[in-house]
């Protein structure tokens, strides 16, 4: 079994002309075979490029989201030091990724699971030994 290795992109830069949607990637890769654009309309998206190969596209500004989502086709421009290195179209296939949309909802989920194995006070006992300047401040120990 071959796996992708997985290419996390955090800058980007999602540009419109007239009504063509199209993402600048700074990167410089082998000549794609049959890229795919995978997309839920949340935070992330994947950009498959071959069978090695997957960049996984984060922080997907709200307001191009929905833009994003119904991009047919949608332009990727790979980009070196500003210059074109390579550019194609791709499909947009809406698919749910299984990725949380936001940091905060995961934070929560692993402190509810942390409350419910050790109780509530396992928090506090947490707090005080990874933050120990916070009871400091107020005056506990």
């Amino acid at each position: 079994m071959v796996s992708i290795e997985k290419i996390w992109v955090e800058h980007f830069d999602i540009l419109t002309y007239k009504n063509q949607l199209g993402i600048e990637l700074p990167i410089k890769e082998e000549t794609y075979q049959n890229a795919d654009f995978l997309y839920d309309g949340r935070n992330c998206a994947i950009l498959i490029r071959n069978n090695a190969k997957a960049f996984i596209l984060t922080n997907i500004a709200y307001d191009l989201r929905e833009k994003l989502l119904s991009a047919e086709p949608l332009l990727i421009i790979e980009t070196l030091d500003k210059e074109i290195y390579n550019a194609y179209p791709v499909k947009v296939t809406k698919i749910n990724i299984p990725f949380a949309d936001n940091l905060q909802k995961t934070i929560d989920q692993i402190l509810d699971k942390i409350v419910k194995k050790y109780g509530a006070k396992s928090l506090d006992l947490m707090v005080k030994k990874l933050w120990p300047e916070n009871n400091e401040s107020k005056g506990e120990e």
